[in-house]
């Protein structure tokens, strides 16, 4: 599909559907105007819509204001996904504005790298698939090493044993902090100025299937 031609600005919603709770961004001249995080787990369907408007309307912006969607490809919650990649695609389609894709847990660890302040070379990044079996990715120095992948616990052990310097996220722990949408927008905005877009009619998320690993 043909993109229309638009100013370089950033008017950029940020969807990510990807974990238990609903995360939506806002970004506006590259700063983050507007973000929500939803207080229930797996409601991404109920509220998004509402959502999406409430926060346009907080800034006093109307969905025709947008220059781009961003969408978390996953991997994470097959339901999320999916709903997530819907809106974002039917948003970007109507507006015939671009679809900008982000994996999201290498995000998260290039995010967190810097928001520890480099006191930790290596960040992994956990999301509980079920039965001790992790979507997982792995940064050191703020560099990708282990792009997302499907392991067990114990194969992910042994890399973090493996490692000096580690700082771990674990979507299983009670009070860590919630990943989220706003984590995502220096990704997009690298994206963006870059004019790395989707083809729309052809995007899917990451899925990645669960092929569950018994323990050995």
């Amino acid at each position: 599909m043909q993109i229309s031609k638009r100013k370089l600005m950033s008017n950029i919603l940020i969807i990510d559907t990807a974990n238990a709770k609903l995360s939506l961004a806002l970004l506006a001249k590259e700063n983050i105007v507007g973000q929500y995080l939803d207080a229930s787990d797996y409601s991404h369907a109920r509220n998004i819509t509402l959502e999406i408007e409430k926060m346009l309307s907080s800034n006093s912006m109307k969905i025709s204001n947008l220059d781009a969607v961003a969408v978390n490809e996953g991997p994470g919650s097959f339901t999320g996904l999916r709903v997530g990649s819907s809106i974002a695609k039917g948003i970007c389609f109507g507006l015939e504005i671009p679809l900008i894709k982000i994996n999201g847990l290498e995000a998260y660890a290039k995010y967190f790298y810097k928001a520890l302040e480099g006191k930790y070379q290596d960040i992994f990044i956990l999301l509980d698939a079920r039965r001790d079996n992790y979507f997982f990715a792995h940064s050191s120095m703020g560099e990708i090493q282990t792009q997302t992948t499907f392991l067990h616990i114990d194969e992910i052990e042994k890399k973090i044993n493996e490692s000096l310097s580690t700082w771990v996220y674990n979507s299983k722990n009670e009070g860590e902090v919630k990943l989220q949408a706003t984590f995502l927008a220096e990704e997009v905005l690298n994206k963006w100025k870059n004019k790395d877009f989707e083809d729309i009619s052809s995007f899917e998320p990451q899925y990645l299937l669960n092929n569950y690993q018994a323990k050995k």
